[in-house]
This record gives structure tokens, C-alpha cells and sequence, in this order.
């Protein structure tokens, strides 16, 4: 009896992880690759049309860039603001990072900090401090 109900578990299991990998979304080869050059990236965040270029240079096309976003930000891999904000040029493509570089805002040591904290501005020279050569960026 036991060997037959072992049985039967391991086809429910067999049924199971065939039925989830049959029905998961097939990624591009592209999108791994045009993921994978972003990882060793300094930056936080690249432009639309810097994404565009290098999925033009894997012969992806626009659709399939947009694809590659909502894909990838669907993971929470990257953020493209642009899908929040439909004018802005920004794609996050180190959410982890990103974060932890908004965090110094609320736990940096300032003269200024009662402003942050209190009203919730931080200046374009307090910006400047935080986040040295980026802080346009975090400004938009």
C-alpha cells in the first residue's frame, strides 16, 4: 500500500511541476543577455535611449524592449519609471541600490536634516552631499 501511494505522490508531483513549467512565460535569450550587461553596470539607472541602443545592437525591437521591461519589472529586476511616469527617460536597472542610496536621505547626519525630516525637502545642495556626481537623478 505504502509503495503505491508513494506512487501515486510522485505523478501528482510529475503532473504538477510539468503543468508550472509548461504554463511559465518563456524569456528571450535577449532579454538574459541584455539584463546580464547591466549587473557589472557602475550605474544605478541607464536612459530609455541607452536601453534602446544596446537592444537595437541584439536586434531586438521595440516591442520587444518594452516586452523586456514589463517582464523585468514585473520581477522587480529593474524599474522602468517611464511605465510610472510616462515622460520620464530613467530606467532603474539597480532597484536594490537605488533604495539603499533614497535611504541616506533619512539617515544622514546634517544641519539640515529637520527639513528633510520635518517637511519632507531635501535641497539641491543636500542632494549634492548625499549623492555626489548622481544627484540630478535622484532630483528628478
Amino acid at each position: 500500500q505504502r509503495v503505491n501511494d508513494v506512487e501515486l505522490l510522485s505523478g501528482k508531483l510529475d503532473s504538477l511541476v510539468n503543468e508550472i513549467l509548461n504554463s511559465s512565460q518563456k524569456i528571450p535569450l535577449s532579454f538574459v543577455f541584455l539584463r546580464s550587461l547591466f549587473y557589472d553596470h557602475e550605474r544605478i539607472y541607464i536612459t530609455k535611449d541607452e536601453l534602446q541602443l544596446k537592444g537595437h545592437e541584439l536586434s531586438m525591437s521595440n516591442d520587444d524592449l518594452n516586452d523586456f521591461c514589463k517582464f523585468f519589472m514585473s520581477s522587480g529586476s529593474i524599474i522602468d519609471v517611464s511605465q510610472i511616469d510616462k515622460t520620464s527617460p530613467y530606467v532603474i536597472v539597480k532597484p536594490m541600490k537605488f533604495l539603499r542610496e533614497l535611504d541616506k536621505i533619512f539617515y544622514s547626519q546634517c544641519d539640515s536634516d529637520s527639513q528633510i525630516t520635518g517637511y519632507g525637502l531635501v535641497t539641491e545642495e543636500k542632494a549634492k552631499a548625499i549623492f555626489n556626481h548622481e544627484y540630478q537623478f535622484f532630483m528628478d
